[in-house]
Order: C-alpha cells, then structure tokens, then sequence
C-alpha cells in the first residue's frame, strides 16, 4: 500500500525543532486525508475467468472491486481511479464505475473481451495489481492472483437430470409487491444478482426491439408492431 508521507514529515520536523528547543510547545492539528482501500474478497470478486457459449467457447477475463474511501466517493464515481496492471508485462485497463454501494464505497468493474482465443495461460495467469487514485492524490495497490485453467461450459441439450421418473417443481412468489413497490429481497436480487450476471452477455447481442412486460397487452401489441415493422409491413 502507497501512503502520502509529506504530512507526516512536516509533523514530524515541528515535534523535533520542540524538542531540541527545550520547550513544550503544543502541537498543531495537521488534518490528514484518509487513504482509499481496495476490497477484494468480501464485496470485490478481484480477477477471475468466465467462459460462455458452449458451441463457441469464449473465454473473458472479469475484473470486480471495491473501493472504500472514509472521505466519500463522488455520486458517479469519478472521484477515483481504479487501474489493473496485467502479469507478464501485460497490458494496464481502467475499470469503469459501477454503482455507489454507500457513502464510503462503490463498485468498479471491467469487462475484458479482447484476450485472444483460446485464452492463453502462460500470458494470462499471474498476479495482477489493482491500483486507486483519489482526487487528494493519495492511492493504494491491491494484488489478486490467477491461475488460468478454464472449463468449456456445459452444453444444456446433451444432459438430463438423472432421475427414474419425470419431476417438476413450481416457485410461487406470493406478495412480491408492498404497497406498490417491490419487496426488498426481490429487488436485490434482481439488481445485485441477476442484472451484473447476464449484463455483459446481453451487451453483446442485438435485439429488433427492447419491451417491457409490465402490462401484457401492451406487450404483445408492442410486439406485433415490431415484427411488423421488421418484415417491412
């Protein structure tokens, strides 16, 4: 971890020169900025690979930290900085703000589709180093580790559970809403889970139109015009 030393070396000269004065002299209030910190594990993922598409395999390289900063973070992010220097003389990425997870954390993440297939481990294990910056000037370094052993993800079409007789099961979901809003849990789960899972596999496809199923007529009208419009009538 870096740490700004030219306030403590100022404090440092002012105690010193009391003392060789032989005198006791009160000691100044010399305000220190606090140092932003990197959080790997609890609330960060770090580096980690991810593999898709069992027909064509392509294999990304995800990058999720946090920051915590006790002089706040900006509302957008753009208060710090948040690097990763990849091993092996490896290239270095910014990672882009995510969200604000409280007054004194957020979440930066990067999403990096430009490793070359199939993925190299040689090139790609190793240690990387997380880097932030605040706008104060003061920054700290965090280091995650990566062994590159990827798996091919499974193809759903050629495996079946392996039960003697057919089962099912039924989720109900019984007063999601409360007083017209979603329940708490359904709403985490929906934006902490399941939104930052599928984000990035969705970026990358291209869709005739994006409809919103909240009224399912409308929905179903909306999607009639699409077709419509696609086929050119």
């Amino acid at each position: 971890m870096g740490i700004k030393m030219s306030k403590m070396k100022n404090l440092f000269g002012y105690v010193l020169a009391c003392i060789l004065a032989g005198g006791l002299l009160s000691v100044p209030n010399f305000a220190v900025a606090a140092q932003p910190g990197l959080d790997l594990v609890q609330d960060g993922l770090g580096v980690a690979t991810r593999t898709d598409n069992a027909v064509n395999p392509f294999t990304a390289i995800q990058h999720w930290v946090e920051v915590v900063d006790y002089d706040g973070i900006a509302e957008d992010g753009s208060s710090h900085t948040v690097t990763v220097a990849y091993p092996n003389s490896g290239p270095t990425h910014t990672l882009n703000f995510y969200e604000k997870r409280s007054a004194h954390s957020a979440i930066y993440e990067f999403w990096d589709d430009t490793v070359p297939q199939p993925v190299d481990p040689g090139t790609y294990s190793g240690t990387y180093i997380y880097r932030v910056d605040d706008s104060n000037g003061d920054w700290s370094e965090a280091t995650d580790d990566l062994q590159v052993d990827t798996l091919s993800p499974p193809d759903e079409r050629t495996f079946l559970p392996g039960f003697s007789t057919p089962r099912s099961m039924i989720a109900h979901f019984d007063n999601v809403f409360k007083n017209g809003e979603l329940y708490e849990f359904t709403r985490m789960l929906l934006e902490k889970y399941y939104d930052p899972l599928y984000k990035h596999s969705i970026d990358k496809m291209k869709f005739i139109a994006v409809i919103d199923n909240l009224d399912t007529v409308k929905a179903v009208k909306e999607l009639k015009k699409s077709i419509s419009e696609l086929n050119g009538a």
